[in-house]
């Protein structure tokens, strides 16, 4: 899926050595095999409460300018995955 949307080509073999290979350097991967087969991190450096805090933070200092926040916070999502980062906006208040 996400191969289609980037426009990348790759061998299903190519992927599950993938995984196996960050399972080896420590990543905590885990299966699933419902409703479809995919695979998730476990663990991340920040926990999702962490980054919206620091996302609140970011987007509350007056001395950032907008774009310099806007860029923050892009960079802050990064730390989760694409669906967790769908319902992360600040929750302050912004300028």
């Amino acid at each position: 899926m996400l191969a289609k949307k980037k426009g990348l080509t790759c061998e299903r073999k190519a992927i599950y050595a993938d995984i196996e290979a960050l399972r080896k350097i420590g990543v905590d991967i885990v299966t699933v095999m419902s409703p479809k087969r995919g695979f998730f991190i476990v663990s991340r450096q920040f926990e999702i409460p962490k980054v919206i805090l620091l996302i609140d933070a970011v987007a509350s200092a007056g001395f950032i300018t907008p774009k310099k926040t806007a860029s923050l916070i892009n960079k802050l999502k990064e730390l989760v995955s694409v669906g967790q980062e769908e319902n992360m906006e600040p929750l302050v208040y912004g300028r």
